[in-house]
């Protein structure tokens, strides 16, 4: 189970971004904010300052990029 994926839509733009193909990048944070990008460059960078733009005083991290969960339990 991916942590923090508070609603049904986050649970779907999880669907979504698996469904996805690379490169690819999954971010989210603590209070539930999330964000992913694909198709280009710096997707990594790109899905965690838009994680962040919605997260508010949380940080963001990646939970997956391409097909790797690249999250560490804190």
């Amino acid at each position: 189970a991916v942590p923090h994926l508070k609603t049904d839509a986050a649970r779907e733009a999880y669907r979504a971004f698996v469904a996805a193909p690379p490169p690819k990048a999954f971010a989210l944070a603590p209070g539930g904010a999330w964000a992913w990008r694909s198709d280009g460059r710096a997707v990594m960078r790109a899905a965690v300052e838009r994680c962040q733009t919605r997260a508010k005083e949380q940080t963001c991290k990646l939970y997956a990029v391409d097909d790797t969960v690249v999250w560490v339990k804190p």
